[in-house]
């Protein structure tokens, strides 16, 4: 299986968010506090791209299987017509 671009897209948001999370618990320990604000932003923006990037992966593969299902069926019409 191939990675396409939005999977790799999505591996770099996730370990994106792993380093913030880091180093946000390393601002933590030593100011002991954390900008809140920041961090909701950035989780936010993080969630609605990997949901619009689902959203696009999932159309994409209804797309693909439409296809496939169109190409069955005229594939079962033409070997009941040469029957």
């Amino acid at each position: 299986m191939t990675m396409n671009k939005l999977d790799k897209y999505l591996i770099i948001i996730g370990i994106f968010l792993l380093l913030f999370t880091i180093a946000m618990t390393i601002i933590f320990c030593f100011k002991y506090a954390i900008p809140d604000t920041l961090v909701a932003s950035v989780f936010a923006i993080c969630s609605v791209e990997g949901g619009v990037c689902g959203w696009i992966k999932n159309a994409k593969e209804r797309k693909e299987e439409r296809q496939w299902m169109i190409e069955d069926e005229e594939r079962r019409k033409n070997e009941q017509q040469n029957l």
